[in-house]
C-alpha cells in the first residue's frame, strides 16, 4: 500500500518540481529585463535632470546679457550649453516607453526655439543699442551657432 502510494504520488511530486524550475526560470528572465528597463529609465531621469539644470542656467545667462552683463552672460551660455547637448544626446538614447521618442522631439525643438531666441535677445538692436539705450558691441552676446539651431 505504501509503494503504490509513493508511486501514484511521485509524478505529481516530479510535476511540482518541475512547474517551480520552470517559474525560477521565468522570474529570473524577467528580473533582467526589469533591471534593465529601470537602468535605461534612470538614464532618462538623470538627463531629464541634467538638461533641467542646463536649461536654467542658459536662461540666467540670456537675463545676464540683457541686464549687461553680457560677457558673464556668454560664459554662462557657453559652460551649460554642451551640457544640455549631452543631456538631451542621453536621454535619446534611451528611449523605452511608447511616446517617449515624442518628448525628445519636443525638447529637440525647444532647444532650438531657445536657441534662436538666444540669438535674438543677444543681437544688438538698432546700431549697437539695445531697447534700454546703452550701447554694446556690435558681435553677438551668446555662443550660439548655427549647428544648435536645426
Amino acid at each position: 500500500m505504501k509503494k503504490r502510494t509513493i508511486i501514484g504520488l511521485a509524478p505529481i511530486f516530479v510535476l511540482i518540481v518541475a512547474m517551480g524550475a520552470y517559474a525560477i526560470l521565468l522570474f529570473t528572465k524577467l528580473v533582467s529585463q526589469v533591471d534593465v528597463v529601470l537602468r535605461e529609465n534612470y538614464r532618462s531621469v538623470v538627463a531629464g535632470q541634467k538638461m533641467k539644470e542646463a536649461a536654467e542656467r542658459m536662461d540666467s545667462a540670456l537675463f545676464f546679457s540683457l541686464v549687461g552683463e553680457e560677457q558673464r552672460g556668454r560664459e554662462i551660455y557657453a559652460d551649460y550649453l554642451p551640457k544640455f547637448e549631452e543631456g538631451l544626446q542621453a536621454e535619446s538614447g534611451s528611449i523605452t516607453l511608447p511616446g517617449e521618442d515624442r518628448l525628445a522631439h519636443s525638447i529637440r525643438s525647444g532647444r532650438n526655439r531657445r536657441s534662436r531666441a538666444a540669438r535674438i535677445i543677444c543681437r544688438p538692436v538698432l546700431n549697437g543699442q539695445w531697447w534700454s539705450g546703452r550701447t554694446t558691441r556690435k558681435s553677438s552676446c551668446c555662443p550660439v551657432s548655427s549647428r544648435h539651431a536645426r
